[in-house]
């Protein structure tokens, strides 16, 4: 950051004014609604699920972006980065970026994913700043949700203005970090015809070219240049009362960071895009029963470009990858509420998906780029042309949620869902029931008992990988055959209790989850015919994960507000040999306050801190944390001003590559790094 701009910051919070952002009170807090455990309305300590709520407020003042950032300072979350792409972890099992596809992301209620993978945008293609709350869920809940919501759910929620009014947020921020710099503006409006939403979104940061495992002529490509844009609208009057419309769009371009095949050439890029138009229907259709649907048809495609000249030289021959992958997916719901009575409600609903490739056009080539005397000569190689068939899932769900006067309230939730899948000539059907339990031992204290199962079919990515094996080795009459792959199946047994003070939140949770026939990556031939291919299989056995957390919020005031959580999780495969890439340890602690001055000032401090990877069969004794600050001055009523600082101790640890340790390799970590920005607040 230059000097004068910093000067300039520095001055206009001298002489701030009010801050708008710590607007909730703790006993506001403690009465948030989720949703995201139950598709129905209730408080955290109620839900039938371990949950973890950032409102707006948290949101802001902390100075999130994205997902991932608020993941790493969620109890049982954390993140992890491979090939430049940051993937979710939680409970110590997860997916590297790549196939981020072991959760489900809901925004505004609607599964949003990337269709080739069933991946979950975490990044900053998928900004969170004009979002009223972000709920985390740990653990299944594919007795809801469907084949996706294998390790946990997140759920962003908009807030409607009250009527007759327009609710706006933007801000815009520039830093040091390699010309880092990105602007965000959602407005809402609630007029006489319904209520609009929309947003839009921009962010770039150039390529830090860290040397990567200590070599100075292999340098680290993480430049990321990402676009969001969504809009929706909500018809409250006349013939479409009830009716929604909305298109959401997210495009990211990465340069694949640590490695792609032996190289991290400048040229090495993947794009991904999503667009998903959708519509959706609410209505009642008596006094105890109601209608919600929707239905999104979304396009994804995904572009990659590897160049295979790791040190960026001139020599004789080269290889050059490309690929271009388009697909599209449809999703479609009707659930049907009914109210027993005040007490008790029922809910059935109905889900078909399906995913497919767009044609042969995309694919993959390789291309062979020699020197001649006659000039360079291109030579493709057309053996992985794409030739994608669709897959269906037909799905049917009840679910269960009763009150008892048992003490201060028994709350259970019992459910299933049915799964029937096809995909070609193989298919697969499987139940996946769950039952929790809340009970209310006071006003103030509640335990929960709670068994989930989980569900994740084969997606376009791994199906059509296989395919694509399976096609050279029968041009190349290589005498192998790729096994189908069969759906992988999670079960978990979770208790916690939760206690609700005055001026204090704490929360506690012990969890064992096993995962079977996990589908992994792996290469299914290596012969000296060169054939180093891409699929995937079902492993053998289980992983298993046990551990616990610990949640705690404390609120003084009503302008200060502290929260410390911690995590211990431990993951094992069937031979007891510990998972590469996941994190034994996680702790975060951060803090905000307004100080009440003839200049009010919001400051917000926060750490977080990972810890006990393995690599193969050793500890590396790696942790890796990261502390940062972010103040707030207002200029007026409406407008602020910023500075951030992350890394401010430049912890520069670097972390383990990927969650299933296929490349033993280790992530360049940002270095210290400077923020200024302004926000405006209608």
């Amino acid at each position: 950051m230059k000097r004068p701009l910093l000067l300039t910051v520095l001055c206009m919070l001298c002489f701030a004014g009010e801050d708008p952002l710590l607007t909730m009170t703790f006993e506001e807090l403690m009465q948030v609604q989720v949703t995201v455990s139950s598709r129905m309305d209730e408080t955290v300590s109620r839900a039938p699920g371990f949950v973890s709520v950032h409102t707006a407020d948290d949101i802001r003042s902390y100075g999130h972006f994205s997902l991932g950032d608020l993941a790493n300072s969620t109890p049982g979350y954390s993140t992890n980065i491979r090939f430049g792409e940051r993937g979710l972890e939680t409970r110590g099992q997860g997916f590297d970026g790549w196939n981020n596809n072991k959760h489900l992301l809901l925004v505004d209620g609607i599964p949003v994913r990337h269709v080739r993978a069933n991946k979950v945008f975490i990044e900053e293609n998928m900004p969170v700043l004009g979002a009223s709350q972000v709920e985390f869920l740990r653990g299944p809940a594919s007795a809801l949700y469907g084949v996706g919501a294998f390790y946990g759910v997140l759920n962003v929620v908009y807030d409607d203005p009250p009527p007759g009014s327009t609710r706006g947020f933007a801000r815009i921020f520039a830093g040091n970090e390699r010309s880092t710099r990105g602007n965000f503006a959602a407005l809402s409006h609630h007029g006489s015809a319904g209520v609009s939403h929309v947003e839009a979104a921009r962010y770039t940061r150039e390529a830090s070219r860290t040397p990567v495992m200590g070599d100075s002529r292999r340098l680290y490509r993480d430049h990321t240049y990402a676009s969001y844009a969504r809009f929706s609208h909500a018809f409250s009057t006349g013939r479409a009362h009830g009716l929604g419309i909305g298109v959401l769009y997210s495009e990211k371009e990465g340069g694949i960071g640590e490695f792609w095949g032996s190289s991290t050439h400048k040229g090495n890029r993947v794009v991904w895009t999503t667009l998903m138009p959708y519509v959706r229907y609410e209505t009642d259709i008596s006094e105890r029963l109601s209608l919600e649907s929707y239905l999104t048809v979304t396009e994804s495609a995904e572009r990659g470009l590897r160049v295979n000249n790791q040190y960026n030289t001139a020599i004789p021959q080269d290889i050059i990858g490309e690929y271009d992958e388009r697909l599209r997916s449809l999703d479609y719901v009707t659930e049907f509420q009914y109210e027993i009575d005040s007490f008790h409600t029922v809910k059935t609903g109905l889900n078909l998906y399906s995913h497919s490739g767009l044609g042969r056009n995309g694919g993959t080539r390789h291309w062979f780029v020699s020197a001649s005397d006659t000039g360079i000569v291109w030579d493709a190689d057309t053996a992985f042309e794409a030739e994608t068939e669709p897959t269906y899932t037909l799905s049917g769900y009840a679910q269960y949620q009763g009150r008892f006067p048992v003490l201060s309230g028994l709350h259970v939730t019992a459910g299933f869902r049915e799964d029937f899948g096809t995909y070609r000539d193989h298919s697969f059907r499987r139940i996946s029931p769950r039952l929790a339990l809340v009970q209310g031992f006071s006003p103030r204290f509640s335990g929960r008992l709670l068994f989930g199962t989980a569900l994740r079919a084969p997606g376009q990515k791994e199906l059509s990988l296989n395919d694509e094996a399976q096609r050279r080795f029968d041009a190349e009459e290589v005498p192998i055959r790729i096994a189908d792959l069969e759906e992988e199946y999670l079960y978990s047994l979770e208790t916690g209790v939760s206690y609700a003070g005055d001026v204090v939140y704490i929360s506690g949770a012990l969890f064992y989850n096993s995962t079977d026939n996990t589908i992994e990556n792996y290469t299914p031939d290596t012969t000296e015919g060169g054939m180093n291919l891409n699929a995937f299989r079902n492993a053998r056995g289980s992983i298993d994960a046990y551990g616990g957390e610990v949640e705690t919020i404390i609120s003084p005031g009503t302008e200060s507000r502290l929260f410390a959580n911690y995590a211990w999780a431990r993951s094992e495969d069937a031979a007891g040999k510990r998972i590469v890439g996941m994190p034994t340890h996680k702790f975060s602690l951060g803090g905000r306050h307004r100080f009440l001055l003839p200049v009010p000032l919001t400051v917000s401090v926060l750490n977080s801190y990972t810890a006990g990877y393995v690599m193969g069969d050793r500890s590396t004794g790696l942790g890796r944390g990261e502390t940062s600050f972010f103040l707030s001055g207002a200029v007026s009523r409406h407008l602020s001003v910023e500075l951030q600082g992350k890394n401010i101790f430049d912890d520069t640890t670097p972390l383990i590559s990927g969650s299933q340790g296929v490349q033993e390799y280790t992530v360049p970590v940002q270095g210290r790094r400077w923020y200024a920005g302004m926000s405006l607040t209608l």
